[in-house]
This record gives C-alpha cells, structure tokens and sequence, in this order.
C-alpha cells in the first residue's frame, strides 16, 4: 500500500495542469511564448529591449527549474517505491 501511495505521489507533477511537464508539452512552444510574452508585457516591459529579453530568458529558465523539480520527485518517489 505504501509504494501505491508513493508511486502516485510521484506521479502528481506529471499532470496535466499548466506548467507542468505534461501540461506545457500539450500546450506547445508557441504557447508559451505567448504566455511569456503576455507576462512579460503586463509588467510593462516592451518587446525589442533588453529588459523584455531578459524577462522572456527568466520565464524559461523557471519553467526548465520547475520541470527539472518535477523529474526529481518522480524519481525520488520510483525509488521510494522500489524501496530504496
């Protein structure tokens, strides 16, 4: 009963919400441009200026460090699972 709990458990950064690793693979690259590009002008930044560039450049390197998180609990939790 414990590794079910412990494989779900795992399991739960793979769904498929946004900003998840599954959710953004469905939405697709373009789509998170766009969803970056709308932060990134929302905070009043204009697109061509380095402060824009820099902005667009922190959303993917935060959603790679949320993907990379994601990846290491799915892995911690499979090895929890295989009782290690």
């Amino acid at each position: 009963m414990t590794r079910i709990i412990a494989i779900l458990l795992a399991c739960v950064p793979l769904c498929g919400c946004a900003g998840s690793i599954v959710g953004d693979a469905i939405a697709g690259p373009e789509r998170l441009a766009q969803a970056d590009d709308s932060y990134c002008r929302s905070i009043g930044l204009q697109l061509g200026t380095a402060d824009y560039a820099n902005c667009r450049e922190r959303q993917t390197d935060r959603r790679g460090a949320h993907h990379a998180m994601g990846a290491a609990m799915i892995v911690r939790g499979a090895e929890i699972a295989g009782g290690r």
